[in-house]
Order: structure tokens, then sequence, then C-alpha cells
């Protein structure tokens, strides 16, 4: 019972705590130079997740699907600019070459 409420108490203040930042900066427009930054954000988190599945302490061991899947997310990446797309093309090549 002590664990649910702990859970319960620390759902609610992350959901207060990430509620304030958005509605005190709901009005705001964001500066150009902060767009192109987040424009950034999210294939720097993409790269970091392959980094972080590809590499293990000591060494780095990418095999076939993981070169792949980079090396199908990076065409068409370079060609669309779309984040979603280059993910579903990565992760598709990264999956098929998994299954053979």
């Amino acid at each position: 019972m002590i664990a649910l409420a702990a859970v319960v108490v620390v759902g609610i203040g992350s959901y207060v705590f990430r509620s304030v930042l958005i509605l005190a900066t709901a009005h705001r427009q964001p500066s150009p130079l902060l767009r192109k930054a987040l424009d950034n954000v999210g294939p720097a988190v993409l790269a970091a997740l392959v980094a972080s599945s590809i590499y293990t302490p000591g060494e780095v061991t990418p095999g076939l699907p993981e070169i792949g899947g980079l090396v199908a997310a990076l065409v068409i990446g370079m060609k669309t600019k779309n984040l979603l797309w280059t993910s579903v093309a990565g992760m598709s090549v990264f999956w098929a070459l998994r299954l053979l």
C-alpha cells in the first residue's frame, strides 16, 4: 500500500511539474534560435539510442542489422528530412535484417 501511494504521489508531482512549465510558456513564441535548436532534439535522441544499443562496455559490436538500419535511416533522412520516415526506414531495415 505504501508503494502504491509513493507511485501516485510521484506521478502527481511529475504531472504538476510538467504542466506548470507548459502553462507558463504556452503564450510565448520560442525564438528562432531556440526553434532551430529544438529541431535537432529528435535526431540527437535517436542517435543516442542507437549508439547505446550497439555499445557494450569495452567494445563496440555493430552487426549487419545495426549497420543496415543506420545506412537506411541516413539515406532516407538525407532525402526526406523527415524524422518519422527516417525512423520507419531505419527500424524496418533493422528488424528485417535481424529476422534473417
